[in-house]
């Protein structure tokens, strides 16, 4: 394409949009004298940023009114045009949206003849519309009046966005900054986080506050879970936002980034008291914003000595104490305090409070929304009877009724400890007050914590995993089994009657081999009737195997299975159930009708029906 344009002198449009153009240079455009309007647009184009004026692109195009170079892959451009033409209206569009510019420096008009020039670059990858300083920006665009419209590119706001808001024009929606007008249409951060997606538009030069990064902190760290930033309109603070961050407390120290002065911002999160001023850093706190927490009581350590404002509304103080107002009456450095939306009562405490609205300096607006009670009264309207009325009546009163309820108390425990025992069992038949007449109480006298019924066949069971585990697990029980604890020689009956006597629970192990043994059915029968007679749930019944229809069963056994809840042996949750049911309480005592031996052989004392 080297000589594709040699001849054409003439030439005044040049259309090559949707090509696949890689490159172009100034030899392809160098007799190009008369040519008004270049659309290169949506080609794959990668200028060289070449600065030598000689080998400008379209350097020779004097009368060009718009070069369109959109959706292409421009990193950088340079256009120089220094020979005016009488009588024509020095104007130019240069369109350069979609391409891959990082920043305007990427961009060289030097020396170039037109009065107006207007440079499209949107939808790039540009971060920030100034160059380091004014000097260079001033030698890029010399003394045309350049118009800039830039929206859609991923701006950095960091603090030298500053620059460009303090020669912002509102009426016209501009930054007007020396010779160049920027149009802040659509124009919008994207870094840092916190601001993404915040319109240029609506910063104020004087507030305008940039988010502090390791960069530009050297000698001081943020602290954890805060953001830092400066304001650059007076370079006087380091501002600390923590807000709505979930805390319980403020950092454990905090540190000058930028200035002299600290403002701390803590709102919005789940602080229950304030921290203390003599922690490191915070003596230097100017503001400090508490405001939305659960804090309940503001103290004095927690007013750092160069504070100047204190924000806590909306927590639940309930008073303030005497000696913080008396601090904050008496500081000339203190200019603001809100306190509304707390939980104060309209009682005694409020007095100083009261007072201080009324004589202190603050607003009128603060003072109407500082209020009491559940009815909102102004504080500051209320007097001193209205907050702490006298009512001796009442007192007098008081003092009688609990006169009277001590005498009453004093002869009631005297009667309960003279008759403790005869109360308890009254109470205990009438079914009154049972949670006085505790478990440990009726079966003080019984040793073992359960006796185990259970036929001879399902030993192995019984042995290897009921006993086991309930004698070794925790909390340990003391169990009575037949085949280890009954005495060798004495009736089996009377047996069967003392270890459930003995027995605070019995334990009926029914299976098939169960129901078939006599024994073990006198010996369900002579428990379940224990119970009724104590009115007490003393059997626990664990379903081991499977069984006959309980048609088959006994007939008191079949009513007892018909009235009570049982455990499944096959149930995952069954010992942490049985655990439940089993005494919660036990103590070790000796037992009062039968001694426990130890049987070498247990198979010697085999009871026969068991078989």
């Amino acid at each position: 394409m080297n000589d594709a344009f040699e001849d054409l002198k003439k030439l005044t449009h040049l259309y090559l949009e949707n090509n696949r153009l890689r490159t172009i240079e100034h030899c392809h455009t160098r007799n190009l004298f008369e040519l008004k309007t270049a659309i290169l647009s949506h080609n794959n184009l990668t200028i060289k940023n070449n600065e030598e004026s000689s080998k400008a692109l379209f350097k020779n195009s004097t009368l060009i009114e718009k070069l369109d170079l959109d959706d292409n892959q421009i990193s950088g451009f340079c256009f120089y045009n220094k020979e005016a033409i009488p009588g024509v209206d020095n104007a130019t569009e240069i369109i350069l949206s979609n391409n891959k510019l990082t920043s305007l420096s990427n961009v060289h008009l030097h020396d170039t003849s037109y009065k107006k020039i207007k440079l499209y670059v949107s939808n790039n990858n540009i971060t920030s519309l100034f160059y380091p300083n004014e000097s260079e920006t001033s030698d890029k665009f010399n003394n045309n009046h350049v118009e800039v419209f830039a929206d859609n590119n991923p701006l950095n706001c960091d603090c030298n966005l500053h620059t460009m808001i303090q020669h912002r024009n509102k009426a016209n929606r501009t930054i007007e900054f020396r010779n160049w007008t920027i149009h802040m249409d659509n124009l919008k951060c994207n870094e840092p986080s916190l601001l993404k997606n915040t319109p240029i538009e609506i910063f104020e030069s004087k507030t305008y506050k940039c988010l502090l990064n390791e960069s530009n902190i050297n000698y001081a760290k943020c602290p954890d879970n805060c953001s830092c930033w400066r304001r650059p309109s007076d370079n006087s603070s380091t501002i600390i936002d923590c807000s709505s961050k979930n805390l319980t407390s403020g950092p454990n120290s905090i540190h000058l980034l930028f200035g002299h002065q600290i403002e701390l911002n803590l709102s919005n999160n789940l602080l229950s008291s304030m921290p203390l001023s003599s922690q490191s850093g915070y003596g230097n706190v100017t503001i400090l914003d508490l405001s939305y927490n659960n804090i309940t009581h503001l103290t004095h350590g927690g007013l750092p000595a160069k504070l100047k404002i204190l924000y806590m509304h909306n927590n639940k103080l309930i008073k303030i104490e005497n000696n913080v107002l008396g601090y904050m009456r008496n500081s000339l450095k203190i200019k603001e305090l809100t306190l509304h939306e707390n939980s104060f009562e309209c009682e005694c405490d409020l007095e100083d409070l009261s007072d201080d609205l009324q004589n202190k300096n603050w607003s009128q607006s603060e003072k109407e929304k500082i209020t009491c009670g559940p009815s909102n009264r102004q504080v500051y309207k209320l007097s001193k009877q209205e907050l702490c009325p006298p009512n001796y009546g009442l007192i007098i009163t008081s003092c009688i009724v609990l006169a009277f309820v001590a005498i009453d108390i004093c002869i009631v425990i005297i009667i309960f400890y003279r008759y403790e025992e005869i109360i308890k069992i009254w109470l205990y038949e009438k079914q009154w007050l049972l949670f006085w007449v505790t478990e440990e109480e009726l079966d003080r006298d019984k040793y073992y914590d359960a006796f185990i019924s259970y036929s001879q066949k399902d030993h192995d069971f019984v042995v290897n995993n009921l006993v086991k585990n309930l004698e070794k697990g925790q909390p340990p029980f003391k169990l009575c089994v037949h085949e280890r604890d009954w005495l060798a020689g004495e009736q089996i009956p009377t047996q069967i009657i003392q270890s459930i006597e003995n027995s605070k629970r019995t334990i009926v192990v029914l299976s098939s081999n169960f129901l078939e043994s006599d024994w073990a059915n006198i010996e369900f029968r002579t428990a379940h009737r224990r119970a009724l007679e104590d009115r007490r749930t003393r059997v626990i019944v664990i379903k081991y195997g499977e069984l006959p229809p309980i048609e088959t069963f006994d007939r008191e056994l079949q009513s007892y299975l018909s009235m009570y809840t049982y455990l499944e042996w096959k149930d995952p949750s069954v010992w942490s159930r049985l655990r439940f049911v089993m005494p919660h309480r036990t103590r070790s005592r000796r037992p009062q009708c039968t001694r426990t031996i130890t049987i070498d052989n247990p198979d010697e004392m085999t009871r026969e029906t068991h078989l």
